[in-house]
């Protein structure tokens, strides 16, 4: 990196026969004050894009749950089962992060062949922290091809907000219902 500005900078020098080191100077300066207002500005965005995504669960979920399940989230895992009645489930396809998956996958998709997901697990290991991670990392993406509401069934309001939703949006909307357990 710096050996070849060097090297381009003695070849200006000799060629030109001007001192450029003023003008590089300031170029540098330039470009590094550029990248540092747009990291900063891009880092303001997003924060504020968050605060809305995180908003938009409201009265639903507390803020400071939300909070605390995005920050402190460990990447789930997960397998695609065949389950049936009366037998073990056999594991079809393993995946290192879910989110991912259905992000990048599922989601991206036309929706029509897979329509339906359980997460399925044992009380405490993190359900709920993995739909709420889900629905925030969804809701960010620049490009979506649906809309995305997290609702508990275990909330007074949920059954009210899904009756709300429009038929024509309800066809593009991917919707996450928490606490079938709870329920």
């Amino acid at each position: 990196g710096m050996e070849m500005f060097n090297d381009v900078y003695e070849f200006i020098e000799r060629n030109i026969n001007s001192d450029l080191t003023p003008l590089i100077k300031i170029v540098g300066l330039v470009s590094s004050i550029i990248s540092f207002l747009a990291r900063l500005i891009f880092k303001k965005v997003s924060k504020v894009s968050r605060r809305k995504v995180l908003r938009r669960l409201h009265p639903f979920f507390k803020y400071s749950e939300i909070k605390k399940s995005v920050e402190f989230y460990i990447k789930s895992k997960g397998q695609l089962c065949a389950v049936s009645v009366g037998e073990e489930p056999i594991i079809e396809t393993e995946f290192p992060d879910l989110i991912k998956h259905f992000t990048k996958n599922v989601f991206s998709n036309d929706l029509s062949d897979d329509r339906y997901y359980i997460i399925l697990a044992d009380v405490g290991f993190g359900k709920t922290t993995f739909m709420l991670n889900l629905y925030v990392k969804y809701s960010l993406k620049v490009k979506k091809n649906y809309n995305i509401e997290l609702l508990p069934l275990s909330h007074p309001k949920t059954i009210e907000t899904i009756s709300a939703i429009s038929r024509e949006k309800a066809r593009n909307t991917i919707l996450l219902l928490d606490g079938f357990d709870e329920y």
